[in-house]
């Protein structure tokens, strides 16, 4: 099972990637999940939640609302 959701994690990290990026931010940058691409994630699991809530359980999981890494994603499921 863990496997599988570093895998949907991977996947969905690396939704939203900014241009111009130096190689170790842009490693960091994959190895995080934003809000955007967790609510993506939702979406496309139909999580069945709405919207706000889910970007709820997104800021409750987060540290000072920055991005998930892959075990704050495991606690927020």
């Amino acid at each position: 099972m863990a496997h599988a959701l570093d895998n949907i994690f991977k996947f969905y990290s690396k939704q939203h990637i900014q241009q111009n990026l130096g190689f170790e931010e842009l490693q960091e940058q994959m190895n995080q999940m934003d809000l955007g691409e967790f609510i993506a994630f939702a979406k496309d699991f139909s999580v069945g939640l709405d919207k706000r809530i889910v970007a709820e359980v997104f800021k409750k999981v987060s540290r000072s609302q920055k991005p998930l890494k892959d075990y704050q994603f495991q606690i927020a499921l």
